[in-house]
């Protein structure tokens, strides 16, 4: 008896139809999530950009793994956390920078940093600050 080898096809139109769904009905999910989340004064920079991002090629995913992070972040969870969630998002370098320009942009606490140099921290929190 032959073992029958089984070979799965699937359609990448399909694929990315099916994100892009996702990424349309999810919309006004993400949009609520961040308000939640956010200074108030930047409620409409964050809808923009979830539209866009939602609209380009990721279909809304930069904005679901950033918004995961930044809900670590207000949770107060650790760096080492952080990163295990980051690693579990399978991010490519494209989407790393977009998610980390997102976190940067949008959380309270900013992103968080390892190890810098007390001078390098106090410099970080002071631009943090003339950023609000």
């Amino acid at each position: 008896m032959q073992d029958k080898k089984t070979t799965e096809t699937f359609d990448i139109f399909e694929l990315l139809k099916k994100a892009k769904t996702h990424g349309l009905e999810t919309l006004s999910d993400k949009v609520e999530r961040g308000k939640e989340l956010i200074d108030p004064l930047k409620h409409q920079s964050w809808e923009k950009d979830v539209i866009t991002d939602t609209n380009g090629c990721f279909y809304g995913y930069i904005t679901e793994c950033a918004l995961e992070i930044i809900e670590a972040i207000e949770e107060g969870k650790t760096l080492e956390e952080i990163e295990e969630i980051e690693r579990k998002q399978n991010q490519t370098e494209i989407t790393s920078n977009g998610i980390k320009d997102l976190v940067n942009k949008y959380s309270k606490k900013g992103y968080p940093v390892k190890d810098l140099p007390k001078s390098l921290k106090d410099m970080s929190l002071m631009l943090k600050d003339k950023r609000k």
